[in-house]
């Protein structure tokens, strides 16, 4: 009986681990860039079309600072399942080609799960923390990004 704390130790020990570590599994996780290139229209009509894109892709678009990019707001997709709720945002922006006329569209996609266990389908209780994690959900960071981004490789390159 006496050697029953005793064997409890490892997994306190584990729950410390998890707390130090909750730091580094706290920030978001972000995607590579995916390009459409190139693109032979103005940029004000191509920031025109990659902000409807955007929209119609389920984002609220931030409102724009006057640079060529674009920021959403976080989608949110709650699950009643742990860490299977997650939320996305998205940023775009638009450059010049090096050496040649016309631009270039990249998009990046960020990513957070819901580390709540408690209450994972209440958005008020969520805990986020980045998306890499798990290799399951590692996978899915670019996600969103990648479906905007053959999109608009579809919009921008018709004439």
């Amino acid at each position: 009986m006496r050697t029953l704390p005793w064997m409890l130790l490892p997994l306190l020990g584990g729950c410390f681990m998890l707390n130090v570590a909750s730091p580094v599994l706290g920030t978001s996780a972000t995607s590579d860039w995916y390009e459409v290139t190139p693109v032979g229209k103005p940029a004000p009509e191509v920031m025109e079309i990659a902000r409807e894109t955007v929209r119609r892709s389920g984002f609220a678009v931030l409102p724009a600072d006057g640079t060529n990019r674009i920021f959403t707001e976080w989608l949110v997709e709650l699950s009643t399942h742990w860490r299977q709720g997650f939320r996305t945002k998205l940023e775009l922006e638009v450059v010049k080609l090096d050496g040649s006329p016309g631009l270039k569209v990249r998009i990046r996609g960020t990513r957070d799960v819901n580390d709540n266990i408690r209450n994972p389908s209440n958005a008020a209780d969520a805990e986020w923390i980045g998306a890499t994690f798990d290799e399951k959900q590692k996978e899915r960071i670019g996600e969103y990004a990648l479906r905007v981004q053959q999109i608009l490789k579809f919009k921008l390159m018709e004439n």
